[in-house]
């Protein structure tokens, strides 16, 4: 059970093949086996790496004020301790608000970006419903935050695409830890707008969106107008958890892209 202790907590980590590395940031409520149909595939040519946020699956979950900011200061230090001096890095929805602000704060550490589903803000109709996710954690527990979360209509792309992997999903999450959970929640709800800063990003990026993911697609346009080498890409019959509901295509897109970068 392969472990570190950084900026006081435990982060539970995996390292899979050998070449370029490439970090793997998960989503809200997921941990690293989110990415266990990249895995195999990126692996063949790259050194993949995946982790557990904190707050999430096997590492710390500390009763303390969790943010954005904090996060990147987590894959900052986790960098360092893997002896990385570079890498690409790809995370989804709350793995890619990691990455920008990680981008913005470390631009020395990153070859390159890849953003899945991701916000470079929280939107005030969004504040709310994680505020109330948060609330609910904490005070009733982890089976009525799993009824929440998963009524949610992002997450119901995926339980029509891939019923089973949904279930999967539901009984992982219901080992996760309330306080964690919660403390993420407020993380996003109070997520610093990183939209503004966007054009100091100089790494190459790409941009995803699962093309029924709505309220994520025009930040697809967003990032191809302000990063200055980012190009976007929309993943075709795939929601919010794109890498789920068509791993095929996001592993094609993204390996394409990560092949174009040439060696290290």
């Amino acid at each position: 059970m392969p472990k570190t202790f950084i900026n006081g907590i435990d982060l539970y980590y995996q390292v899979y093949g050998s070449g370029s590395p490439v970090i793997l940031v998960h989503g809200l409520g997921m941990d690293h086996s989110m990415w266990d149909l990249q895995v195999p595939e990126f692996s063949k040519s790259h050194q993949v790496i995946v982790y557990d946020l904190r707050g999430h699956g096997q590492s710390d979950s500390p009763d303390q004020p969790y943010s954005i900011d904090l996060m990147a200061d987590d894959l900052d230090l986790f960098l360092h301790f893997l002896g990385l001096k570079k890498a690409a890095v790809l995370g989804l929805s709350l793995g890619g608000r990691i990455l920008l602000r990680f981008g913005l704060k470390y631009p020395q550490e990153v070859r390159a970006m890849v953003m899945a589903d991701a916000q470079s803000e929280t939107p005030p109709e969004s504040v709310e419903r994680f505020q109330t996710l948060a609330e609910i954690s904490r005070k009733e527990g982890m089976t009525k935050a799993a009824y929440l979360f998963f009524s949610w209509p992002l997450l119901q792309m995926l339980a029509k695409r891939n019923p089973a992997r949904f279930e999967k999903e539901k009984k992982r999450f219901l080992r996760m830890s309330p306080i964690g959970l919660a403390n993420s929640c407020l993380a996003i709800a109070s997520m610093e707008p990183l939209t503004g800063q966007l054009g100091f990003i100089n790494v190459p990026t790409l941009a995803l969106a699962g093309e029924e993911d709505e309220a994520y697609l025009p930040y697809l346009d967003l990032y191809a107008r302000q990063i200055p080498h980012c190009r976007k890409q929309t993943v075709p019959r795939a929601g919010h958890l794109s890498n789920l509901e068509n791993p095929q295509a996001v592993n094609e897109i993204v390996l394409s892209f990560l092949k174009g970068l040439g060696k290290a």
